[in-house]
């Protein structure tokens, strides 16, 4: 990393993160010179760690970086020359990545450790980012230990003062203390943007307009292509972070952290639990609610996952997250409602209701240029699903959504950020082409009906081995619960191939009542069962009384 540097200093963008220890000056003089010291080495060992292995994992180039970590302060400056939004965008998620696990570093140090042993607030971490142009130039500086001069590349600017003074500032704050300016703001995703509150800061010391200044309530999983979900999250670090949240139940930065952590885990009651800590705090931070909602939603309590979702959209209607997961929600209400109790009144009613909110969720997703690609697959899903339900309006037909989810593919197979999701766009058109298959069995087009039949088993056993590949990526990390709910639906629509082609479907539909309960305890199987739709479909009873008979316990 480096930059040219001339006789005439060049224009840089620049983004800015300071991080200071709260209440240095009082530990200065309460404690003693080597106890302070203590602290100090264990701030610089853990600023020193974390920007060095984040920035390492980030795509940065033709820049000038500044790292400097003196006494109980961390400086990083990163600037480009002429840099796009999108790269802005996503050096700005890096630096609110090191903000949060520094955080979480922060507080598994061994001066903290003892601190929350003994019972004591943890000392904390004041940290302010914001983004502005500087002057890379050339100075002339003694080499470290020396007299002697050398030339050293330096970024200068007001921007770099005023990040100074909202980390300074970041010392009021009510959650993180991690401050951001309107500039990072703009940079970041709308699912970050969530999770910024606007604070009233009245003045900052030698700066003549304050600027809007945010702070993070969490940022660590708002958008899992741009932010790496690394963690500091081993069984005994895990202790400590519940520690403190039992003691500073405010912390909602870390509240929310440990929720992701338990919900991508598995652990969905315990991740609900930590959500409505959240909310018990901040009763209208809608990705609580959201997030709370998918956890009922993936723990199979369908009438809370509801209610969250629907209070989420009251508090949150633009965004596209929190849409996408209440039409995932209502689509699952539809199918029950129209293959359990037959009633396609309900199930029209629901489903239409999930199409509106799957069809605004991708209409935000456009609106706001993001690369969401659950957004447009729900919507695709849904219209092949209601499908069974005739009459129900759609934004277009089965064919035309084969056409959409053809073209969803090809972008998701040029993109390597987004490639780990191409199992869920060959299951959609995999879905798609057995509806239409179906269609044209209705039709009596008996050989278009089999060769879409083949197609559609074509795309769902490509479908299995991405998800077989993606369970098998140490990197991506899927919960085995919400991997066997994928993988068993995409077994239970290969069953259904194998019947439009003539075929014994059986042993697959075991196979998929097997994957499904294969990660979840004795005591909740039943509730499980009872939410898989396909399980309802007359032509699985014979496996499903099978694995019945095989597993009584289970039943009782």
């Amino acid at each position: 990393m480096n930059t040219n540097s001339g006789a005439n200093p060049d224009s840089y963008t620049a983004i800015i993160l300071f991080a200071d220890l709260v209440d240095s000056s009082i530990l200065s003089h309460i404690l003693s010179p080597i106890e302070y010291n203590n602290i100090v080495k264990h701030f610089q060992k853990s600023a020193t760690e974390i920007v060095n292995e984040t920035l390492n994992n980030a795509i940065i180039s033709n820049c000038h970086l500044n790292v400097d970590v003196r006494g109980d302060e961390l400086c990083l400056i990163l600037a480009l020359k002429n840099p796009d939004d999108k790269k802005l965008e996503e050096l700005v998620t890096t630096f609110l990545q090191i903000a949060i696990r520094l955080k979480r570093k922060w507080l598994l140090v061994e001066s903290n450790e003892e601190r929350i042993n003994k019972g004591q607030s943890p000392l904390d971490l004041a940290i302010g980012i914001h983004s502005g142009p500087v002057i890379v130039t050339s100075d002339r500086r003694f080499k470290p230990n020396s007299l002697t001069l050398e030339d050293v590349d330096t970024a200068e600017g007001y921007a770099i003062n005023l990040a100074k003074r909202v980390e300074t500032a970041s010392r009021m704050g009510r959650f993180s203390r991690i401050f951001i300016t309107q500039p990072i703001y703009n940079r970041t995703t709308a699912d970050f943007r969530q999770a910024f509150d606007r604070v009233d800061v009245p003045e900052l010391k030698g700066i003549p307009v304050v600027p809007f200044i945010y702070e993070a309530k969490g940022v660590g999983h708002f958008d899992d292509r741009h932010f790496a979900q690394i963690s500091e999250f081993t069984d005994s670090e895990v202790e400590i972070y519940e520690e403190v949240v039992s003691a500073n139940p405010g912390a909602v930065w870390l509240l929310l952290d440990l929720a992701h952590m338990y919900f991508d885990k598995g652990n969905y009651e315990e991740a609900a639990e930590k959500y409505q800590n959240v909310l018990n705090v901040d009763p209208d931070f809608a990705p609580a609610h959201a997030y709370k909602g998918r956890a009922y939603f993936r723990d199979y309590w369908p009438k809370e996952a509801k209610a969250a979702l629907v209070r989420a959209i009251e508090i949150a209607p633009g965004q596209a997250r929190i849409n996408h997961y209440l039409g995932v929600c209502l689509r699952r209400e539809a199918v029950i409602a129209l293959w359990e109790n037959g009633d396609y009144r309900e199930a029209k009613k629901l489903f239409e209701q999930a199409i509106y909110y799957h069809e605004r969720a991708h209409r935000i997703k456009e609106l706001q240029n993001m690369e969401l690609p659950w957004a447009l697959n729900g919507l695709l899903w849904t219209i092949a699903q209601s499908f069974d339900c005739d009459g129900v309006s759609t934004p277009f037909d089965l064919d035309r959504a084969y056409e959409k989810a053809l073209k969803q593919k090809e972008r998701l197979e040029s993109n390597d950020n987004l490639k780990f999701k191409l199992h869920l766009i060959l299951h959609t058109a995999g879905f798609i082409c057995l509806q239409q298959a179906k269609r044209l069995k209705r039709e009596n087009k008996m050989r278009q009906h089999r060769q879409k039949a083949k197609e559609a088993l074509d795309y769902l056993n490509m479908a299995k081995r991405e998800l077989e590949q993606r369970d098998n990526n140490p990197e991506l990390k899927p919960d085995s619960k919400g991997l066997a709910e994928r993988k068993a639906e995409i077994i239970y629509h290969i069953g259904c191939c194998q019947v439009e082609l003539g075929e014994d479907a059986q042993g697959s539909w075991q196979g998929a009542i097997l994957t499904i309960v294969e990660p979840w305890p004795p005591n909740d199987v039943n509730r499980v069962l009872d939410c898989q739709y396909w399980l309802k479909d007359e032509r699985l009873f014979p496996a499903f009384s099978s694995y019945k008979s095989e597993n009584l316990t289970a039943f009782r």
